[in-house]
């Protein structure tokens, strides 16, 4: 049975060795950007890089920028609000957690105090016991706020580490299709496009 790549060879006789390569390119991962393209359709000679990367660099760059003109005064209330946030998020999950508890525990008891008919269906309490304990809801330790200046460094350091981050990675992205390009040219020199993709 023909795959993809070689049902070519079966739907037209006169496939040559030149068509049957430029197909099976599509197959490796220089071309992993167009997997969702037809495979009828042609590898570009030339890959450009994934301008989310640059995007992504851009904003990272914005982001610096905007952190070291920030006042004192902005990054207080910046401070307050992040920890305001967090309690009031503390405080709604300590209610909501107490309401589903409450459930679980109604249930656990349940099953607890009720006895299996037989020694055989003793996994099947013990299944339950396990499936109640690791759904539980997660208890969110109280927030405590950092000291102000710890808070405020690694506001910066986060910014410079995440700048440094978003530059290799578009550095990575551009290296990459300079080195997809230069594989296609390279067998496009060695093995001509056919004049036509069936």
């Amino acid at each position: 049975m023909p795959t993809g790549f070689t049902a070519i060879i079966e739907d037209n006789p006169d496939c040559t060795f030149n068509e049957f390569v430029w197909r099976c390119v599509r197959g490796l991962g220089v071309c992993i950007t167009m997997r969702d393209s037809s495979l009828d359709t042609q590898a570009p000679s030339k890959f450009e890089p994934d301008l989310y990367y640059k995007t992504r660099l851009e904003a990272a760059q914005q982001e610096f920028y905007d952190i070291q003109r920030k006042s004192e005064h902005d990054f207080k209330l910046e401070y307050d609000a992040f920890y305001s946030r967090l309690e009031k998020e503390y405080k709604d999950s300590q209610k909501e957690n107490a309401d589903k508890v409450a459930l679980y525990k109604n249930i656990k008891k349940q099953v607890e105090d009720r006895n299996p008919p037989t020694e055989e269906h003793e996994g099947l309490k013990r299944f339950m016991l396990e499936q109640i304990n690791m759904s539980l809801p997660y208890e969110r330790p109280e927030p405590t706020a950092q000291p102000f200046e710890e808070w405020k460094t690694e506001k910066f350091k986060y910014a410079r580490n995440d700048l440094d981050r978003a530059k290799e990675q578009w550095e990575a992205e551009v290296e990459r299709a300079r080195s997809r390009t230069e594989f296609i040219q390279v067998l496009e020199r060695s093995i001509p496009r056919p004049s036509k993709q069936r």
